[in-house]
């Protein structure tokens, strides 16, 4: 008997968009089912749940986000799990501005970065504890600006409204050769980058929500995740 194709909604954090919609034609050409991304910075997907937008799966860009989906009620219980460790990068268009060691954060010379949001956004976070270790948050400080969405980082140092900026570094896709200048920061001096996934309660009763979070613990899926520059759960 043929399963009919059901649509999945996914909201997905704005830094894994890119290995998502593979996954996602993956998905659809083994299943017929079909998912629509909504990609968007954590604290803006978690406040559109909040408010009713209609979500069956949340890949979110930490651990805190799903755990506070749990504690609202929106998620369904013992279904989070981690689907990928993200990476820092720091990246500016200029082939020769950005040092192999991230030295031009000391030296300052740039006049702004742009920065995922330090409180909405997961690599926001890690940036800031990144500037914190390294000694230089308040020496530059004034030459931040923060984005909400990661997802738009690269097109906005791409038009020059800063020389360079913290990016995911999944955005550059490493499977292509990457344009520019790119220091890979250390995890060291921001800990772990974990990802989490859940099934929200819209979702509870979709078969095809499971089958894609299933699916997303495959070893393809894995395979496909760490080729974007992402290390495996």
């Amino acid at each position: 008997m043929q399963v009919q194709a059901e649509e999945i909604r996914a909201a997905v954090a704005g830094h894994f968009i890119l290995p998502f919609q593979e996954l996602a034609g993956l998905f659809e050409r083994q299943t017929g089912h079909k998912v629509i991304p909504t990609a968007k910075s954590n604290g803006m997907l978690y406040n559109e749940l909040k408010a009713g937008t209609v979500y069956d799966i949340f890949l979110s860009a930490d651990v805190a986000t799903v755990l506070n989906i749990e504690s609202d009620d929106l998620g369904v219980l013992k279904t989070r799990f981690s689907y990928a460790f993200g990476r820092l990068a720091l990246w500016s268009p200029d082939p020769k501005l950005i040092d192999a060691k991230g030295e031009v954060l000391k030296t300052g010379n740039f006049k702004h970065i742009l920065i995922p949001h330090t409180e909405r956004a997961g690599y926001g976070v890690a940036a800031k504890q990144a500037l914190n270790k390294l000694g230089v948050w308040d020496s530059v400080e004034n030459k931040l600006i923060m984005y909400d969405d990661a997802a738009g980082l690269l097109d906005r140092i791409r038009a020059g409204e800063a020389e360079l900026g913290f990016v995911p570094f999944a955005l550059l896709n490493p499977r292509k050769k990457i344009e520019g200048s790119l220091w890979i920061v250390p995890p060291k001096l921001y800990g772990n980058l974990e990802h989490q996934a859940i099934l929200l309660k819209h979702g509870e009763h979709s078969e095809a929500a499971k089958a894609f979070l299933q699916f997303l613990k495959t070893p393809i899926a894995y395979s496909i995740i760490e080729s974007f520059g992402y290390n495996p759960p």
